[in-house]
């Protein structure tokens, strides 16, 4: 990636967007032919062994999308002993060193193993398995990207042409960030998703919503927390301011929010008296849409989820006090969550930290929406976890700079 050379601040955002151009000047055939060039390896070759590194939930979906296009798994490979010998879905799942002593010299190990917070880098997983002797180590994202719409979306996850057929959309979001830094990490993230290399991405950053060298918070905040989840964020700003004038905190799946009432029930009466939850999702409109109850960090609305849930707007439900900070990390929802707090920003100017890595294209479509809301507002990008994930937009009053 490019750095700072001597002609300064400027030269090096001017590097930067060039650095922008070129990568989106990539023709389309280039990039399909590396879209699709796994698949049409593994197809010339049927007799090739596939084993699938993680035998979790991703190593799941992939055995199912294989088997789907008629390509048997030979075998899991797994870092947990306590699931050697087992079957997963009727595949056997083996140590690194007996599946690399079977398969290694003629097979390929896909990786299927991504984690949002952290434990996992895939360049390390890929030199381990190379030490023990494999040559042909893949990221499931190469797989998925030859499978296209049977594969994809997958959180992050899209094809590299999807980013070039808004090539204009993703240059202008550039010039919207408001230091060399952060843009420095937008390039760096719109290259992950056209190539796919680990490589290119930050090491992850402390302080995950609260970034001491942007911005402070105070004992006077109406914070807004959507995606509350098990109260983590809750606790942390307790940990980090003596008092607050409100908090509001919205989460519509059943076990997390179980979670957050215990949170909430282990602070001060000082501070848990001026708490509200609402077992809800936010969106930019009431009503109810199927959820996906996981319980887990992946829970979200989904067409395919099994229970209904409760919407709210944010507009419509904080008539009383405007919030001063809102953060929303709510698994792609986050654009239609932001529409229904229209007013509330415009009239407002809260903090804002919202969560821009549930799908391909928040990245620029998340800020070219603030900027038509939030007139003047600075923006700020910082990863919070490996691998894509816990990347956050910052949208902040001028203000509420540090140093303002």
């Amino acid at each position: 990636m490019t750095s700072v050379g001597p002609g300064g601040p400027e030269a090096a955002r001017d590097a930067l967007m060039a650095e922008l151009r070129a990568l989106l000047e990539e023709p389309m055939d280039a990039a399909r032919g590396r879209e699709r060039a796994l698949r049409d390896e593994l197809e010339a070759q049927p007799e090739t062994p596939i084993v699938l590194f993680g035998a979790g939930n991703l190593g799941r979906r992939t055995l199912s999308l294989l088997r789907a296009h008629g390509r048997p798994a030979a075998a899991f490979i797994d870092n947990a002993s306590g699931l050697w010998g087992t079957v997963v879905d009727g595949v056997p799942v083996l140590s690194p060193a007996d599946a690399s002593a079977r398969y290694a010299a003629d097979g390929l190990v896909v990786v299927t193993i991504w984690r949002t917070e952290g434990g996992h880098d895939f360049r390390v997983t890929r030199e381990n398995l190379r030490d023990l002797g494999w040559r042909r180590v893949e990221s499931f994202i190469r797989l998925f990207w030859g499978y296209g719409a049977d594969a994809l979306p997958y959180i992050t996850i899209d094809l590299p042409t999807k980013v070039l057929e808004v090539r204009e959309d993703v240059l202008s979001a550039a010039a919207l960030w408001s230091e060399e830094r952060s843009l420095r990490e937008y390039v760096a993230q719109v290259r992950w998703r056209l190539t796919a290399d680990f490589a290119v991405l930050s090491p992850a950053e402390p302080n995950q919503y609260f970034p001491d060298s942007l911005f402070r918070v105070g004992p006077d905040e109406v914070f807004v927390d959507c995606g509350a989840f098990t109260g983590d964020t809750l606790l942390d700003v307790a940990r980090r301011v003596a008092s607050w004038r409100a908090y509001y905190a919205f989460e519509p799946d059943p076990a997390s929010f179980a979670a957050l009432q215990a949170a909430l029930a282990s602070l001060p009466a000082r501070l848990a008296d001026r708490v509200h939850l609402y077992r809800a999702a936010t969106s930019d409109r009431a009503g109810t849409e199927t959820f996906d109850a996981s319980g887990l960090t992946r829970a979200s609305l989904s067409a395919t989820g099994t229970m209904q849930v409760n919407c709210v707007a944010l507009d419509e439900v904080l008539t009383d006090v405007p919030p001063t900070f809102i953060k929303m990390d709510i698994e792609g929802a986050e654009s239609a969550a932001l529409a229904g707090a229209d007013r509330a920003i415009r009239e407002g100017r809260p903090l804002l930290a919202i969560a821009a890595y549930h799908k391909q294209a928040d990245l620029w479509e998340l800020p070219h929406q603030i900027d038509g809301v939030a007139s003047g507002y600075r923006m700020f990008l910082r990863p919070h976890a490996g691998e894509g994930f816990e990347t956050v937009l910052y949208a902040v009053p001028p203000e509420r700079l540090v140093g303002a």
